[in-house]
């Protein structure tokens, strides 16, 4: 497609010198994810005065992993990453709390794999991309390629565990968006460079990445007593009348069942707000799919537990409680990872406003070592030996009075970096 990169590759640009001297600043054509995404009206403009010129002396390709991070260790500079992108299926068995939900039933459902003792003959098959909430790329069942994708290879780590088990990887700068899609698009989160690196604990990382939208960071405020060091109503325990006692916590009936929840903590707007400032992690959410849950404004949703469950997957139990009848009511949803669980809640405005991940230090993904072998030379780091032209750098400017270098300058800024002196953020 002319003026786009569907079906381009990063080694193409070795062999199409023409364009080395029209490689632009950022700042013409921001990166946008929507409708707008091709659009550059002031290309042809830029392109007049741009000083930027550069040629290729050399490239080189590694296919392996052994390889690979050698040459990122020799060359001392970011890489280009090229891989396919894959999806990934769930086969959940038509029992329990599926048995009655759209997919299991027939036109939709389909017969359990063989190779595995389902309890059943039918089952809901989920399928979704191959990496999650987390930023990391995994496999699980079937690989099934749908594309391909590219990225910056900017570091590795033998020791670092994904959430499904799988030691050691690349870490990988890439341009997406945080956001949800709707499946199999996906859901999609990112970490900082230290973090995939382990030079930060899991705490700091919530200070920079919070990831706010991936269920695995989910805080329930159920059941909850407030601690001999927490604010109540507003207020820390120091700063209370000598002898004030602690506030009982009564009970909130439940609507569908006998069971009964303390919501004390839950309904403390104050004290919930500086939980998730302390903790990094939201606390009270909304409905998005009405097939699952309650979607009346009066509805409020919070967070009880997640148990595991088959085939990587876990049950999450939501308790919603509404303001009109004071009453609250329990959804226990079927077994399903994590990323089908971001399609259903999701964080309120609020707290997501709050947990915004950083645009300048999240970004980064892993790419375990297992999935590039499995690649089998699709997946491949290159690395292009550059000289640049005198006039590409704004400290020659004056020697080039008929160049424009407005536009390098507004897209040149300082990498940000968070600093901690240890595992506790707040504990200075």
């Amino acid at each position: 497609m002319d003026g786009s990169t569907e079906g381009g590759e990063i080694q193409w640009l070795k062999y199409l010198p023409d364009v080395w001297n029209k490689v632009l600043p950022h700042s013409v054509c921001p990166y946008t994810d929507g409708a707008h995404e091709h659009e550059c009206p002031g290309m042809d403009d830029a392109l007049k005065t741009n000083p930027i010129k550069f040629n290729i002396t050399a490239m080189h390709t590694t296919y392996d992993v052994e390889m690979s991070r050698r040459m990122l260790m020799e060359s001392g500079r970011v890489l280009g990453w090229s891989s396919p992108t894959h999806y990934v299926s769930y086969y959940m068995p038509c029992n329990d709390l599926w048995a009655a939900r759209p997919e299991c039933q027939e036109g939709k459902r389909v017969p359990c794999p063989t190779y595995r003792n389902y309890g059943t003959q039918y089952c809901a098959r989920l399928e979704t991309s191959g990496y999650n909430l987390d930023g990391e790329f995994f496999m699980h069942d079937q690989y099934i390629i749908e594309g391909g994708h590219a990225m910056n290879a900017v570091g590795f780590n033998d020791h670092f565990v994904t959430q499904s088990g799988q030691v050691g990887g690349f870490v990988l700068m890439n341009s997406w968006h945080d956001a949800i899609y709707p499946i199999p698009r996906g859901p999609r989160g990112s970490h900082s460079l230290p973090f995939y690196l382990s030079e930060i604990s899991d705490w700091d990382e919530r200070i920079i990445c919070p990831n706010a939208r991936n269920p695995r960071n989910w805080l329930s405020c159920i059941d909850m007593q407030v601690g001999p060091h927490s604010r109540v109503n507003g207020n820390l325990p120091a700063q209370m009348p000598k002898g004030t006692p602690r506030p009982h916590n009564p009970l909130v009936p439940t609507a569908n069942n006998a069971e009964a929840y303390d919501m004390n903590l839950c309904l403390a707007n104050s004290d919930v707000e500086w939980i998730v400032r302390l903790m990094r992690q939201p606390m009270e959410f909304v409905c998005k799919d009405a097939s699952y849950c309650s979607q009346d404004p009066d509805m409020r949703w919070f967070f009880k537990s997640a148990t595991p469950d088959v085939s990587d997957t876990q049950r999450y139990t939501m308790v919603g409680y509404n303001t009109t009848s004071q009453q609250t009511s329990t959804v226990v949803l079927p077994p399903m990872p994590a990323e089908f669980v971001a399609e259903i809640f999701t964080p309120i405005d609020s707290e997501l406003t709050t947990l915004a991940n950083s645009n300048d230090e999240c970004g980064f993904y892993f790419f375990p070592y297992d999935i590039m072998k499995l690649a089998r030379g699709a997946a491949f780091l290159t690395d292009f030996e550059i000289t640049w032209d005198n006039q590409s750098y704004v400290s020659n400017a004056a020697q080039y009075p008929s160049l424009n270098y407005d536009l390098v300058k507004s897209s040149t800024g300082n990498q940000a970096r968070t600093t901690f002196d240890g595992p506790t953020p707040f504990a200075r």
